[in-house]
């Protein structure tokens, strides 16, 4: 036993099964390593998963530097930013091509902002369109910055353990 890996779905399951094991056994024994997919892949990149505060609090200065003067208080970001990490999470679990992605966003919105009757567009469309605008380079500063510190979200660290398969 002491040379099987037991890999499971997650860390609550790894513990119901290592206390299942110890009531079956009757003797001294050696248990088999058991690892949630979570910790696995994070061994096997040597990537850390941020817990979720502390990716806000990591992502924020990114966001203020692509977005600039137009970026918002760190109140209001807390507002979006779960959502759009679970986003960004979403596109790297599922290993989602980047910039076609990005590009796809970025045309679906300009067309839904678009005006057919040809008035201006109001500066609220304008802000609207930036931000789709902002997204991919905000995406490549923060992986580029993940895989620096080796650290990022779950999605991210699974598409480094795929890549590095």
């Amino acid at each position: 036993m002491e040379k099987t890996l037991v890999l499971l779905p997650s860390r609550r399951a790894c513990f119901f099964f290592e206390e299942a094991i110890k009531d079956q056994l009757t003797e001294i024994s050696w248990l088999p390593q058991i690892l949630s997919v979570e910790d696995f892949v994070e061994r096997l990149t040597n990537f850390r998963n941020l817990p979720t505060p502390e990716l806000i609090l990591e992502t924020y200065p990114f966001y203020r530097e692509v977005f600039g003067s137009e970026s918002e208080t760190f109140r209001d970001y807390l507002n979006w930013i779960t959502i759009l990490l679970a986003d960004f999470n979403e596109v790297d679990a599922y290993k989602i091509e980047i910039k076609k992605l990005f590009e796809y966003l970025r045309d679906e919105r300009a067309l839904k902002s678009w005006n057919i009757d040809g008035s201006e567009m109001t500066d609220f469309q304008k802000r609207y369109l930036d931000f789709w605008e902002h997204l991919e380079p905000l995406y490549k500063k923060l992986t580029t910055h993940f895989e620096k510190h080796k650290m990022g979200y779950q999605g991210f660290i699974y598409r480094k353990a795929a890549e590095h398969v």
